[in-house]
Parts: C-alpha cells; sequence; structure tokens
C-alpha cells in the first residue's frame, strides 16, 4: 500500500477527506494532488501527519504494516531529535540537509 492509500484510509478513518485533514494541518491542497500523484511529502510533513493520526512516518510510507510506535529506543530517540531539528530548519538549510543526505546514501549504493 502507497502513502496515498494509507493517508486516505487515514482520513476516512477520521471521518474526514484528505483535503479536510491537510487544511487542518496547514497544508496545500496542491500537495495532496501531488501525493495523489504518486509524490511523497517532505520528512517534516509526514512526521507532521504521522504526529496527527499516531502512527509512524513507516506506516503512512508502506514500510510497515503496524500503526503503533514501538518503544523508545536510543536509534529511535535519535531519529525524533533529528526530525524536530529538521523541521525548525529554514527551506535552504532544508535543501542542503536533503542534497546532503542523498549524496551520502548514493554513496553507500542506495
Amino acid at each position: 500500500m502507497n502513502f496515498f492509500e494509507r493517508y486516505c484510509g487515514l482520513c476516512r478513518d477520521e471521518g474526514g477527506s484528505p483535503n479536510g485533514v491537510a487544511r487542518k494541518l496547514g497544508i496545500a491542497s496542491a500537495s495532496v494532488t501531488q501525493w495523489k500523484q504518486g509524490s511523497l511529502p517532505r520528512v517534516e510533513t509526514l512526521a507532521k501527519i504521522a504526529e496527527y493520526f499516531g502512527v509512524t512516518v513507516d506506516y503512512l510510507t508502506g514500510k510497515s504494516d503496524s500503526r503503533e510506535k514501538p518503544a523508545l529506543q536510543a536509534e529511535n530517540g535519535l531519529d525524533e531529535e533529528f526530525i524536530r531539528s529538521y523541521s525548525r530548519l529554514n527551506e535552504t538549510n532544508k535543501a542542503q540537509i536533503d542534497s546532503l543526505i542523498q549524496f551520502l546514501l548514493s554513496q553507500q549504493g542506495q
């Protein structure tokens, strides 16, 4: 199941529409259209949506079928701290971090 299908299912479970929930979260309806076409939201948007629905980002993106967040471990705490820090950056700095991550992943062959 892809992100948009999961997102729509969570919206339905809540009794809302994809655009209605996006509006509540301050996300443009144009973003919802992009998701429908297969785009993924930015990391901070995924985190915001996961927080809103009380699910994991892995569940949203289809990497896991478990909605529940695992018990916090050191590695998970680091991931959450990274997301919190990343979300406080301006757009220019976020773009630099995104580029660095893509570069490092390409160096690892991923």
